[in-house]
């Protein structure tokens, strides 16, 4: 009893710590009336948020950024919303927007470049606005799957024990894992099943999550399936795939398009109902939401922006992925019903 006191007094200590150190910074630069602007991000892997930090910078935004997956951004925006500590959430897909206007978290703003990007891209309330597109991926070794040997979706990687114990599993608290799940699940829907899902798909489920391994902390999987000794399968979205294959040059990897298409999810950018620092904050979304700053960021990042301005500079491995791709019919709303009750579920019946 006394080792579990002590274990939990040291934790106490440590989220002190953190909370002192990412909060108290912000409060006192408010307080001297610098106002830097805060981004909750689940982009900012990879170097993007320091990117996102120095080209701030450059611009004349001083911005603080806090990095968490999208599942927990979104959560924690939410149990914020009495005290909001963000100006800016950028990165999270429709399904987590929603969340964030079912809490009436955000403001309504028109960026100078709305008409830049296609309109169903944007909130019909204008509450917020896809920048990217960034559909999740099955991504594998070449030299270990090539022909009839690759997976043709991720059923069949669930359900082939040709598969079993090969692929890796992204955590389940960020937006891509989530997405996935939801693709899943809603290619199963039943209005008559548990939680809108036929017994199949929850059986598919079952073993998409039993028959692979999750990335343990400090792992590295887009290399563990380059390697291929163990693992030849993974999770990733496509800017991060195209990404790591051009900063590792690897030849020997590539992603899955199913014969039903990706889903394509895309990243949003919304202002935080903070009644703070609002007017900065849509001057920084001008900004970032620029053709010139979204170009330079779909190069450097292998990023797909929304801003048509930005094709003609697309990175060529850009290009030639949107040659190949198609969009999945999917119906989100669905995913906004019931998604953090599938999380739920499959957390804790499914999760080793």
């Amino acid at each position: 009893m006394k080792k579990l006191m002590f274990g939990r007094g040291i934790l106490t200590i440590v989220l002190a710590l953190v909370l002192f150190t990412i909060v108290v910074p912000m409060t006192w630069a408010r307080g001297r009336g610098e106002a830097p602007l805060v981004l909750y991000t689940n982009s900012a892997s990879l170097g993007r948020g320091e990117w996102i930090i120095e080209q701030s910078r450059l611009a004349g935004f001083e911005v603080q950024i806090l990095p968490l997956g999208g599942g927990a951004l979104t959560d924690r925006l939410v149990l914020e919303r009495e005290n909001p500590v963000a100006d800016l959430v950028f990165g999270i897909n429709a399904v987590d927007f929603t969340r964030l206007v079912d809490n009436d978290l955000l403001v309504h703003f028109v960026p100078t470049w709305l008409d830049k990007i296609d309109p169903s891209l944007a909130h019909s309330g204008g509450l917020y606005y896809a920048m990217g597109i960034t559909p999740p991926l099955m991504f594998y070794n070449t030299d270990v799957h090539s022909g009839a040997n690759v997976p043709r979706d991720w059923v069949d990687l669930a359900t082939n024990a040709a598969y079993r114990n090969r692929y890796m599993l992204l955590g389940l608290g960020g937006g891509t894992a989530r997405m996935i799940i939801a693709s899943i699940l809603i290619a199963h829907a039943d209005p008559n099943g548990t939680l809108g899902v036929s017994d199949r798909g929850w059986d598919v489920m079952r073993q998409f999550i039993q028959n692979g391994r999750f990335e343990q902390s400090g792992e590295d999987m887009v290399g563990m399936v380059i390697e291929g000794n163990e693992y030849s399968i993974g999770q990733h979205w496509l800017a991060g795939h195209l990404g790591q294959k051009r900063v590792r040059n690897a030849t020997n990897i590539d992603f899955l398009v199913p014969p039903e298409g990706l889903a394509y999810v895309w990243e949003g950018i919304g202002i935080i109902k903070t009644g703070r620092n609002e007017a900065r904050a849509l001057e920084w979304v001008n900004w970032f939401g620029g053709a010139d700053i979204q170009s330079q960021w779909a190069i450097e990042f292998s990023h797909v922006p929304t801003n048509r301005d930005t094709f003609p500079s697309l990175p060529r491995e850009v290009q030639d992925a949107l040659a190949r791709m198609h969009p999945m019919d999917i119906d989100w709303s669905l995913a906004a019903r019931y998604l953090d009750s599938w999380m739920e579920r499959i957390i804790l019946e499914f999760v080793p």
